[in-house]
């Protein structure tokens, strides 16, 4: 009896799971000026646990639990589905969640998170005495990151409206050392053991030589010994994101990493130098062997002594994070 009692609680927790990630969204999904200004709202406050959107993405609607551990109510998320349903009248799916005091942008599978704010939980106080995301996200960083992700669209009103434009500096010489923890999006590989969509399997560090106009690129597969992938000139200084690929071929074999780096503070060391994330792709062809997979990474940090950072930089691409 006992046994049957552990097993029926694990299969119910299991169908809780699964029915609670079929209410991410997905697809292609434009969020409207309301939306977003809720959208903001959700993000910068800490008590904020669930936002969920309509399936056309003119409205939003988000949950609070001032405790920091609540379950049911007005605020809990299958209230919010259903809120947003009766108003719309169409079908509405979580857009974000908050996970171990982070906001995290659920759609699609994307799993971006935003870095972690000063929070202060008062169970006993319903205003936020703290903040949802660091304090210096500006509503233009998230923009910024809703159009990287297609939410949208670079020509809207929306966009226009909040003034997002390159801001234009003078060339700063300085070099940019961080490292960051890649995570599996897809793995398409063949003839070798694949790795799980998801998972934490590696580093990448990266040194940005603003007088070269250069960026070097270090790999680190688990706790394999890095290796160097290579250097590509590079006029990433001021921008939002660069794209760039450092392929090599040797006969039949074809190696090709390719890159979309993004900065919150448009790749300047003063500004924005812990905010870098980053999607790639990896592929490689050695005879029957290929690999092959989509990877990113949403946790990339300098060396902690910036005295000593081209010091720590060499002892990362030696012998690892």
């Amino acid at each position: 009896m006992k046994k049957l009692l552990v097993y029926l609680i694990i299969l119910f927790s299991f169908f809780i799971n699964v029915n609670s990630y079929a209410k991410i969204g997905k697809g292609d999904l434009k969020i409207s000026d309301k939306a977003l200004d809720d959208l903001i709202a959700y993000l910068r406050n800490e008590f904020s646990t669930s936002f969920v959107i309509s399936k056309d993405g003119s409205i939003g609607y988000y949950g609070i639990c001032p405790s920091g551990n609540c379950s049911g109510g007005p605020g809990a998320t299958s209230t919010l589905l259903r809120k947003c349903k009766k108003e719309t009248g169409d079908k509405c799916f979580i857009f974000a969640q908050t996970k171990s005091k982070q906001k995290v942008i659920r759609w699609n599978k994307i799993d971006y998170r935003f870095p972690e704010g000063d929070f202060r939980y008062i169970s006993w106080n319903s205003d936020p005495k703290g903040e949802g995301i660091k304090k210096s996200i500006s509503d233009n960083d998230i923009l910024e990151i809703l159009i990287k992700y297609n939410f949208i669209e670079e020509s809207s009103s929306v966009a226009k409206k909040s003034n997002i434009s390159e801001e234009i500096k003078p060339a700063v010489k300085e070099e940019i050392y961080f490292a960051c923890l890649n995570v599996m999006i897809e793995d398409r590989s063949v003839g070798v053991e694949k790795i799980k969509s998801g998972e934490e399997f590696g580093f990448q560090y990266f040194k940005l030589n603003s007088d070269k106009s250069e960026i070097t690129v270090h790999s680190q597969t688990y706790d394999s010994k890095p290796e160097k992938i290579g250097s590509v000139k590079v006029d990433y200084q001021g921008k939002k994101n660069v794209e760039f690929e450092i392929r090599q071929e040797d006969g039949n074999t074809i190696i090709s990493d390719k890159f979309n780096l993004s900065s919150n503070g448009n790749f300047y060391k003063n500004e924005g130098y812990d905010n870098y994330t980053f999607l790639a792709t990896t592929y490689v062809k050695s005879g029957s062997q290929i690999l092959d997979y989509d990877f990113r990474s949403d946790m990339c940090i300098p060396p902690k002594d910036q005295k000593k950072e081209k010091t720590i930089y060499k002892k990362w691409t030696k012998k690892g994070f």
